[in-house]
């Protein structure tokens, strides 16, 4: 739930970027990373609870 809900937050993000910013490099460099970032963190707390269950 935690990394479907980061990507679909982030892609959203994206799309506004793109849609009304004519996708400014900053702005689109921030929020890409902020999607890695639901990766990287969903998965870490996926793994956690995983060897704790």
């Amino acid at each position: 739930m935690t990394i479907e809900t980061g990507i679909q937050n982030s892609g959203l993000g994206l799309v506004l970027i793109f849609t009304y910013f004519d996708g400014l490099g900053g702005m689109a460099i921030i929020t890409a990373w902020w999607g890695i970032w639901h990766l990287i963190s969903g998965m870490t707390i996926a793994s956690l609870w995983k060897s704790k269950a």
